[in-house]
C-alpha cells in the first residue's frame, strides 16, 4: 500500500502506511520485509526533503541487511545512501557508495522452470 501511495505522489500517506506496515512486520518477525520497508521509508523521506529521517531509516536498513548477510538488499540500501549523500551535496561520498553497491550483489543464473501439465 505504501508503494502505491508513493507512486501516486502522496508521500505523507506513504509514510503513514509504511509505518503501520512496519509495526505488523515487526510483530511477525519478518526481518527481510522490515529492512526493505526501512529502505523504502528512507527513500520516501528523501523525496519529502527530510534528510535526517531518510538517513536514520537508511542506516537502520543498512544494519539489518548486514546482519542478515543479504547482499542483494545491501546493494539497494547502498544506492539509497548514495542518493541521500548526493542530496546533501556530498558528491564524493555518493560516488563511493554507488561504487560499493555495484559489486556487492552478483545475480544468480536463472533457474529453469519446469512446467507440469496434468495428464
Amino acid at each position: 500500500m505504501a508503494q502505491n501511495y508513493k507512486r501516486t505522489g502522496d508521500l505523507e500517506a506513504a509514510v503513514r502506511s509504511g509505518v503501520r506496515s512496519l509495526a505488523l512486520f515487526q510483530e511477525l518477525g519478518s526481518q527481510h520485509e522490515i529492512s526493505a520497508l526501512h529502505n523504502h521509508l528512507a527513500l520516501t523521506y528523501l523525496r519529502l526533503g527530510n534528510l535526517q529521517r531518510a538517513t536514520e531509516y537508511a542506516d537502520q536498513a543498512s544494519r539489518e541487511v548486514t546482519e542478515l548477510q543479504d547482499q542483494r538488499s545491501r546493494a539497494w540500501v547502498l544506492e539509497t545512501q548514495a542518493q541521500i549523500a548526493l542530496a546533501e551535496r556530498r558528491v564524493a561520498d555518493a560516488v563511493a557508495l554507488a561504487r560499493e553497491a555495484t559489486p556487492s550483489w552478483k545475480p544468480r543464473a536463472p533457474r529453469r522452470i519446469r512446467w507440469w501439465m496434468p495428464g
